[in-house]
């Protein structure tokens, strides 16, 4: 076993002990936001929060542009209800300016059964959580920007069975309510699903190596659009 899969399968291990002590993760970032309010920074804050679509965007908090401070606070395999519940401690807390929600990539993963049968349930959780996280936010002052999910790609040697759960027509679906729903509160729309989509509306393989989350290059796709989608924040 090499030293790298072995430093993986402890992280892997200590992540599972983690969430069974802690199903929401709402002490994953309490040390991080103590030591962030007591540093008195003076640039305004963006919280993103949602699950390894942020958690994983190694390079989001240098991205903010300068006078901004970026804040990530995505936790792997978080569903929507997770999410909300800890949107109070982990981004309204935080005094932002503005939250970028991106949730509801695990809602649409089907356990068991075909995952096109996970659609209308998962749609109208998302729909519940996303709303109330908009109302908590815009309730405050705070601004919202909603991101779509990324499309997935199942043809992959890597795309292994947490892509095959993922039914495109339902991530197509829901995002369909995300765009109608930013419409509707004159939100931005960060349209990360276009920007990573091939012409067949697949996730590009140029920027995934396990057919859901983004690499380096996918990343950076995601990046160009965020920062056109923040100019409407100001």
């Amino acid at each position: 076993m090499t030293g790298r899969v072995s430093s993986r399968l402890v992280s892997l291990a200590y992540r599972a002990v983690e969430q069974l002590l802690d199903p929401m993760q709402s002490e994953r970032y309490r040390a991080a936001n103590s030591a962030l309010l007591a540093e008195g920074d003076p640039r305004p804050r963006v919280v993103f929060i949602g699950d390894s679509l942020i958690e994983g965007w190694s390079s989001l908090e240098d991205l903010a542009p300068p006078g901004i401070r970026f804040v990530g606070r995505g936790v792997s395999g978080q569903t929507s209800s997770q999410i909300l519940l800890r949107f109070e401690d982990d981004a309204i807390a935080l005094s932002p300016v503005a939250v970028v929600i991106l949730a509801g990539a695990n809602d649409v993963r089907a356990l068991f059964g075909p995952p096109a049968a996970v659609g209308p349930p998962a749609q109208a959780r998302i729909a519940r959580h996303v709303t109330a996280m908009a109302d908590i936010a815009q309730g405050r002052g705070v601004r919202v920007a909603i991101g779509t999910l990324p499309p997935v790609r199942l043809d992959l040697a890597l795309a292994g069975r947490s892509a095959a759960r993922r039914d495109p027509g339902v991530i197509l679906a829901v995002n369909g309510w995300l765009r109608r729903f930013a419409a509707t509160r004159t939100c931005p729309l960060i349209d990360f699903h276009a920007a990573l989509a091939d012409d067949d509306g697949a996730l590009d393989r140029r920027f995934t190596a396990d057919g859901l989350h983004a690499n380096r290059a996918g990343q950076e796709r995601m990046a160009s659009v965020l920062r056109l989608a923040l100019d409407r924040l100001w």
